[in-house]
């Protein structure tokens, strides 16, 4: 049977997608919404079961079969959202840090603090604080294989084996910090990013999130999410730790260089594109006339500016980044593409003539309207953190707030701050640490043998309902005051 799962649930979806095609409209729902929905539920069947490569393929070609697109209107719909343009410039910003190699020179040195020698729990918490502090404005899969190799040395120092407790226990607290650094801010960050878009296409009369008050609710969730994890791992977890008490850390340093001109470079310009980026948000009431031109660049162009210049300039005749490297490995194409698919999957769910929307208001509107704001918010949190823990974040991402800003934007559930909510949901969908098909981290720790899947599976869903807790009781609420 498991041989034809995915052969059984593609027939399934291509057999839903079909019957949604025929079926005639009625006083609630037209056929051109029969017609979305059938196309969203085939590919959220084959998102979750097959595959997020061709079945995003399939998305555009379904939705451009409707009458709400054509051929034409349906790629031109997904690719005028500002979304996935500003994770392909971010992305490549990011790729230059990585490619120079200053990413993996911080780690070391956040690692190699003198304080932490000698003191085992301190350096515990500055190899889980490393990719925390350095995934704030990085993707985390390029992150992760970045930190991972560094970890692996470590542990090849200290002479531990796979299978080792404390080198599993160092492994996940790595793995999640890495995973916990997504939700810092939305600079290269896909998910939060999504919830952003989804937001804005669910409220469009609404001011557009903030994204330096994102960053500053995400960046302090983050800090307090980091605290419990060294509790649980000092008080609950208890790894053996006494192999670090004389470990010199100088083996880190023994292959880095004085910084390069294309390092400081790159540094440099990102730094530039990241006060281009915050200045409005944070320091915009003080220099108005600042903040009107950078307001008009908004958040696409400052990246945008720092790739071209990057390419411009050279050292020793050599551009710092190459075009044409950056676009082939610096773009996390597979990603990017089901991006694109979910904003303008999004923008089908939403169009007035599908009247979808108005549609599950009035389905769902009435079972959930006697429900409290603040169990509508812990439902769907933790809702969202359960998926996310066995899907891919994006399907997960798309499924609940397709689902559950619909109903806050017609009035079912009332009592509840939208933009908060919408940024509590970009950040739960990164906390996906429990399983393999969470995501990418989970994934490349097991598969190199340093963490089992019944370590992670425990500790994982401890913290994800650690952190769901945070999300809801503090997050919110800080949220609600910044947006």
């Amino acid at each position: 049977m498991k041989k034809y799962r995915k052969l059984t649930l593609s027939l399934i979806a291509l057999a839903v997608y079909v019957i949604f095609n025929f079926l005639p409209g009625t006083e609630t729902l037209s056929t051109t919404g029969f017609q979305v929905l059938g196309v969203f539920l085939a590919t959220m069947i084959l998102w979750l079961g097959v595959s997020v490569t061709w079945p995003t393929l399939f998305c555009f070609v379904a939705l451009a079969l409707t009458p709400l697109y054509t051929g034409n209107t349906v790629f031109s719909t997904a690719y005028s959202a500002w979304v996935p343009t500003f994770v392909l410039f971010s992305s490549i910003m990011c790729y230059a840090l990585t490619k120079t190699g200053f990413l993996r020179r911080m780690a070391v040195w956040l690692i190699t603090r003198p304080f932490a020698r000698n003191r085992p729990w301190a350096f515990v918490s500055m190899l889980f604080l490393a990719p925390l502090i350095i995934g704030m404005f990085m993707d985390m899969i390029a992150l992760f294989a970045i930190i991972l190799p560094i970890t692996v040395q470590i542990f090849d120092e200290l002479g531990y084996s796979r299978g080792n407790r404390t080198a599993q226990a160092l492994t996940f607290g790595v793995m999640f910090t890495t995973c916990l650094s997504a939700i810092t801010t939305p600079f290269a960050h896909t998910f939060p990013l999504m919830a952003i878009s989804y937001y804005s296409q669910f409220f469009p009369d609404q001011p557009e999130i903030s994204m330096a008050m994102f960053s500053v609710a995400g960046i302090a969730t983050a800090l307090i999410i980091f605290v419990l994890l060294m509790l649980v791992m000092r008080f609950i977890v208890k790894p053996d730790l006494s192999s670090l008490l004389n470990i010199n850390v100088e083996f880190l340093l023994r292959e880095h260089k004085p910084m390069s001109r294309q390092e400081k470079i790159s540094v440099s310009v990102f730094a530039v594109v990241l006060v281009m980026w915050i200045f409005p948000g944070i320091f915009g009431n003080a220099f108005p006339r600042v903040f009107a031109v950078l307001a008009d660049l908004g958040s696409i162009i400052p990246p945008v500016i720092g790739a071209a210049l990057l390419c411009l300039i050279k050292v020793n005749g050599e551009p710092v980044l190459d075009y044409d490297d950056a676009f082939k490995n610096g773009v996390p194409w597979k990603i990017w593409m089901l991006v694109t698919a979910a904003m303008v999957l999004g923008s089908a769910l939403t169009d007035g003539s599908a009247g979808i929307v108005t549609w599950i208001s009035g389905l769902i509107g009435p079972a959930v309207s006697s429900m409290t704001s603040y169990s509508a918010i812990i439902i769907t949190t933790f809702i969202l953190l359960a998926l996310t823990n066995v899907m891919s974040n994006a399907v997960a991402l798309t499924l609940i707030c397709t689902i559950a800003l619909p109903l806050l934007s017609h009035g079912n559930i009332t009592g509840v701050n939208a933009a908060a909510l919408a940024v509590v949901f970009g950040m739960a969908a990164n906390v996906a640490v429990a399983t393999v098909p969470a995501s990418a981290p989970p994934a490349m720790a097991v598969g190199d043998g340093w963490l089992s899947n019944g370590f992670m599976l425990k500790w994982g869903v401890i913290m994800t309902i650690l952190s769901g807790i945070v999300l809801v009781f503090i997050t919110y609420p800080l949220l609600t005051v910044l947006l």
